[in-house]
């Protein structure tokens, strides 16, 4: 977020505060609208990182209304064995709501990505 940050031309701020817009419409009227690629790129990636977490909310959680999801998938891991069709069934429901944000946000998945690689 920060390259993409980066690549915005200060003249945008200055045009504004020329017109007379303050700081806060500057940000939120001219400074947003620009950056929503680059929010919502990392938006995604923050939410996939944290969607698939497993180690972190296996160490906090404590009774199993607290666990998350890849918490518990855990449970179809067994001592004896491993029931591999309801594992697989409720890692493909749990990917679901990822995949899901990302082809109604590739747009600005994609352009967010290109936007902040830019050197110029």
């Amino acid at each position: 977020l920060r390259g993409f940050m980066a690549n915005l031309p200060l003249t945008l701020e200055e045009a504004a505060a020329i017109d007379g817009a303050g700081p806060f419409r500057t940000f939120f009227e001219i400074i947003v609208p620009l950056c929503r690629p680059g929010i919502v790129a990392t938006a995604v990636f923050v939410l996939i990182v944290t969607w698939q977490e497993f180690l972190f909310a296996l160490s906090f959680t404590s009774t199993k209304e607290m666990r998350t999801l890849p918490v518990g998938v855990n449970d179809f891991i067994g001592q004896y064995g491993i029931r591999y069709g309801e594992l697989m069934a409720s890692s493909v429901m749990i990917s679901m709501p990822v995949v899901a944000v990302f082809f109604v946000l590739q747009r600005q998945f994609v352009a967010g990505l290109t936007a902040g690689a830019v050197k110029g």
